[in-house]
């Protein structure tokens, strides 16, 4: 180990220059300075670059290995950032889908004189260009159950979009797609009610995830649907309680307008009950 080489080369230091085994002396230093060197270049190796340098630097000054540190470090840096622009242009292609060249950027890795950038890396890039086209695969499968319009197609391209992971790169489109999926629900929620069947349309409601960031638009349809409900009990007091409590929808809610539209048809009759 680095300090159990350092600890040997202090040991020995301490003994007089005049010492009879001086030239054995310092060859054993030299040869354990050289060691540690061995050491932090497969630290490097193995892609842990600070503390290859933080134990290089640790070579006493005075060895024929400390001569070399400033080189090696230098090479080390260089290796590394041009592996870094490699692995940074390659997520930069597969961010925007370009998965051929994305594939074309890691495969540039495999020249990096380091294990650790030309296997660990290098597999670690293509393993995440897997994944991103996967994630596509599976986008695309939600958007075809999703054409269906059925509940249970809706709640499994739900559950397939909600399996794509926040790191994907396909992550904010997931997004996208999981709001269309809650406004498909929305509506079809919408649908059922203009059916008369307020259960069907809970249920359509309640499957929507709050990923979907349309809380609002589902307070504002599951408040609807308890007032149509109200105004289905045939009385004057019925269709009064379904308008007040659309009353708190005000003209900053997605849906004012059909409130305002139901409000007016419930008001039209309770006018035409009372003539």
């Amino acid at each position: 180990t680095v300090e159990g080489y350092l600890e040997a080369i202090a040991l020995i230091e301490a003994l007089p220059e005049d010492h009879p085994l001086r030239s054995e002396i310092s060859q054993r230093i030299q040869v354990w300075a050289d060691r540690i060197l061995d050491l932090a270049e497969q630290a490097f190796q193995d892609g842990h670059i600070q503390s290859a340098i933080d134990m290089a630097r640790r070579i006493p000054h005075h060895t024929a290995a400390a001569q070399v540190v400033g080189e090696r470090v230098d090479m080390w840096n260089q290796i590394w950032q041009e592996a870094e622009a490699i692995y940074a242009a390659a997520e930069a292609e597969l961010v925007n889908l370009k998965f051929q060249e994305a594939f074309t950027q890691a495969t540039r890795l495999l020249q990096v004189p380091t294990p650790h950038w030309k296997t660990v890396k290098y597999n670690e890039m293509i393993a995440n260009i897997a994944a991103a086209r996967d994630d596509l695969n599976a986008l695309g499968e939600a958007k075809r159950l999703a054409n269906q319009r059925t509940l249970d197609a809706l709640k499994e391209a739900i559950e397939t979009v909600r399996g794509i992971v926040n790191e994907s790169p396909i992550h904010g489109e997931a997004q996208k797609v999981l709001g269309e999926l809650g406004q498909i629900l929305i509506e079809m929620a919408e649908s059922a009610l203009n059916r008369r069947d307020a259960t069907a349309a809970m249920q359509m409601l309640a499957e929507i995830p709050s990923a979907a960031n349309l809380g609002d638009d589902v307070a504002d349809m599951r408040a609807i649907v308890e007032a149509t409900q109200l105004s289905w009990q045939g009385s004057i007091s019925g269709l009064e309680g379904a308008m007040t409590r659309l009353q708190s929808i005000d003209s900053s809610r997605p849906r004012y307008d059909l409130a305002q539209r139901l409000m007016g048809q419930w008001r039209n009759e309770v006018g035409g009950r009372a003539q």
